[in-house]
């Protein structure tokens, strides 16, 4: 790799890094009433193996020359969750300070205590979803019943700052609903649909509904544009409770 080359990743990772701080996520048993949650969560570590050359460190789960920020070589480790796209993880690499996605084909996983990171999760009573530290003190929620799904609940996620602000504050929602009302919304993504295990009940969608105008100030633009560059990694963590038939959708 030459200098150029070199100070080309570098400046990517610059850039990235303030929108890659997620923290990592690996699954752990829970079952909770609905609410807010501190929890541990572990990150397992891995190890490069790659017969020749590096394992590129990625800003998008694909293999392309631009979105390179990181080469790792044999012995160099990453940490990884439960988060992953087809053959690509997304690791923190300790060498380089940052996140991102790597091929796991050339990970092998090593003996070692897990690297906890505090995270909170959210649970309505019918599903969850989990805020990584980046975000822990910038955000709030209100849990709200469904209109028009009887079993359902609504969580609307704000920056608490832009809030406090009176500027709205709204980041995005996810929503449930017993029709197909929710494709008249300006804009939304279905997520899937869900049911009660124990009781005879309609499938209600769960649609995820985003802002269409402007919800923060100019003092607070910052913190708001943190959660909203978030809210796709955060969607990834989308949990139904025990209790519950969750389907997911197909991507279009």
């Amino acid at each position: 790799m030459n200098k150029t080359e070199d100070n080309t990743m570098k400046n990517r990772r610059n850039i990235v890094s303030g929108i890659f701080k997620w923290g990592m996520l690996f699954a752990l048993a829970f079952i909770f009433s609905a609410g807010l949650r501190a929890q541990n969560v572990s990150a397992a570590t891995y190890e490069v193996n790659v017969s020749t050359g590096y394992l590129a460190l990625r800003t998008e789960p694909a293999y392309n020359s631009s979105n390179e920020i990181g080469a790792l070589y044999n012995g160099d480790t990453v940490e990884a969750g439960e988060v992953h796209t087809g053959n690509y993880w997304y690791v923190y690499s300790s060498k380089y300070s940052c996140y991102g996605y790597v091929n796991a084909d050339y990970l092998v996983a090593v003996e070692s205590d897990p690297v906890v990171v505090g995270t909170e999760i959210v649970d309505t009573g019918c599903y969850s979803i989990w805020f990584t530290p980046e975000y822990v003190g910038l955000y709030e929620y209100e849990i709200e019943d469904a209109f028009g799904c009887d079993y359902g609940k609504n969580l609307l996620v704000y920056d608490k700052a832009s809030k406090a602000a009176d500027n709205g504050g709204f980041v995005f929602g996810i929503y449930m609903y017993e029709s197909n009302e929710y494709e008249d919304l300006p804009a939304y993504k279905l997520l899937g649909t869900m049911s009660p295990t124990n009781k005879p009940a309609k499938e209600c969608s769960v649609v995820v509904v985003y802002p269409t105008d402007v919800q923060y100030t100019e003092e607070t633009e910052d913190t708001w544009r943190t959660l909203y560059d978030g809210v796709e990694y955060m969607l990834k963590t989308f949990e139904a409770d025990s209790g519950f038939n969750w389907f997911e959708a197909e991507d279009e």
